[in-house]
């Protein structure tokens, strides 16, 4: 019988996880077509990373905000 390969998800499925939050500057978030406040709408995943100091570790997830107003969608 052969052994079943360990995958990089099974290898980390136990870690801590924290997420990171990329936001928008503040002084970006109004709409440059009519001037309102933009609202929040969604996140998205950008990148993930294993953080290892010695005896722990840890993922790091980054996620960007999406914004939007009534005239375009904007990322960060």
């Amino acid at each position: 019988m052969s052994k079943k390969k360990t995958t990089a998800a099974d290898k980390f499925a136990n870690l801590p996880v924290e997420e990171v939050l990329l936001d928008v500057d503040e002084d970006k978030r109004f709409c440059p077509e009519c001037g309102t406040a933009l609202k929040y709408i969604d996140r998205e995943f950008v990148r993930q990373e294993i953080e290892i100091i010695r005896p722990s570790a840890k993922i790091i997830k980054y996620l960007v905000l999406t914004i939007k107003c009534c005239h375009l969608v904007l990322y960060l």
